[in-house]
């Protein structure tokens, strides 16, 4: 908590492909855990913004820490 109030960490899926010579590629990223139509599944043929919203996500969501 922060001056009482709870506070909530990101938990995106990202699917990933391991691809021979360029590593892991993302290639479906989904921001929410549960599924359903308010929950969309971002995809690299998405707006480019929007894709790079989604990874953006993800990657913040690695550097975040819970105690």
């Amino acid at each position: 908590t922060i001056k009482g109030k709870l506070q909530y960490i990101a938990a995106p899926i990202c699917l990933l492909y391991q691809h021979p010579d360029d590593g892991l590629i993302p290639i479906a990223i989904q921001l929410e855990q549960s599924p359903g139509l308010e929950t969309p599944i971002f995809l690299p043929k998405d707006a480019p913004l929007a894709w790079l919203f989604a990874k953006m996500w993800v990657r913040h969501s690695e550097f975040q820490v819970f105690q």
